[in-house]
């Protein structure tokens, strides 16, 4: 069934990779603010979101890790209907042979106009390269500047075209215990490598839905 964007809607986005029997998901919130003329789908969103985000993860992944592709699903207003896939740019990371320990992250913070944990973000990029770190332990230039254009691309997503329509959106926090939303107002990626023990390679198996 279609689901057509409407003003007000919280979208989740998510970006899928794996490692052996290892996966990781990197979530992003983004509001639909507008519309003009007929409102685009949500199977539009999702191919734009899935276009964006090909072009600039296989980059960040060590060459035995994969991006397997995105999902997409309307999470308010209820009730939730079942979400889309998209998996056409899939492929296998490209930044080097040998990869740090799976629990090491690359790192972007997000802020907004709110103050305190809660008005901060945090998107720990996974399964990155040896290549990438300097010989200090810390990110070099070329996986900051790697990093960076993802996290631009995934923050300018501001407007969805289809169906004769478009629709202005923005990235942000979704405020679970009240289904609110707080636009980011600004994002970078940290100059050091930050720990995701869930992708570690002891922790438990867990899988892509792809």
């Amino acid at each position: 069934m279609a689901q057509a964007l409407a003003v007000g809607q919280i979208i989740k986005a998510q970006i899928w990779a794996s490692d052996s029997e290892q996966a990781s998901v990197n979530t992003f919130h983004y509001r639909v603010n507008g519309l003009v003329s007929t409102p685009p789908l949500l199977t539009d969103f999702l191919d734009a979101f899935e276009n964006l985000v090909s072009a600039n993860f296989p980059q960040l992944l060590t060459d035995s890790a994969h991006y397997d592709g995105c999902t997409a699903q309307i999470v308010f207003p209820l009730p939730l209907m079942v979400g889309e896939k998209n998996s056409t740019g899939n492929a296998g990371g490209t930044a080097g042979t040998n990869g740090q320990g799976r629990q090491v992250a690359g790192l972007i913070g997000w802020t907004t106009p709110l103050a305190g944990p809660g008005g901060r973000g945090r998107t720990y990029l996974p399964f990155v390269s040896t290549d990438d770190s300097e010989t200090t332990g810390k990110p070099n230039a070329g996986y900051i500047s790697k990093a960076g254009s993802f996290a631009v691309a995934v923050s300018t997503y501001v407007a969805v075209t289809g169906a004769g329509g478009s629709a202005d959106i923005s990235l942000g926090i979704r405020h679970g215990s009240t289904s609110s939303f707080t636009a980011f107002t600004g994002g970078g990626v940290q100059t050091k490598w930050a720990t995701q023990k869930r992708r570690g390679s002891y922790g438990r198996p867990n899988a892509s839905p792809f």
